[in-house]
């Protein structure tokens, strides 16, 4: 079960990459998941640098089935995290959109 006081906290620093315009440096795509994320399978996770040595790891949302490249520009979006149930807080994360 997550804690909504923890997922509060720690709010400032999960969305400081929202609506933040990035480039791909690296990524892998992903076959097999944990139970959390198997309804997203394949999915790609990247490291994204934006610039001024800040960079971050995160999942590339990729929704125009284009080949995802070293280089391409995306941008911090909301999208739902894990499925929970119905007791439990949506949580929301930022996923990196191509561009």
């Amino acid at each position: 079960m997550n804690n909504p006081i923890i997922s509060w906290r720690n709010s400032s620093k999960k969305y400081q990459f929202l609506n933040k315009v990035g480039y791909i440096v690296s990524f892998t795509k992903i076959h097999t998941a944990t139970t959390d994320f198997s309804r997203n399978v394949p999915y790609y996770v990247g490291v994204i640098d934006f610039g001024k040595n800040i960079k971050t790891i995160g999942q590339i949302v990729n929704e125009n089935r284009k080949d995802i490249k070293i280089g391409q520009k995306v941008i911090g979006i909301i999208r739902l995290g894990k499925k929970v149930e119905p007791s439990e807080v949506v949580e929301y994360l930022v996923k990196f959109k191509t561009q």
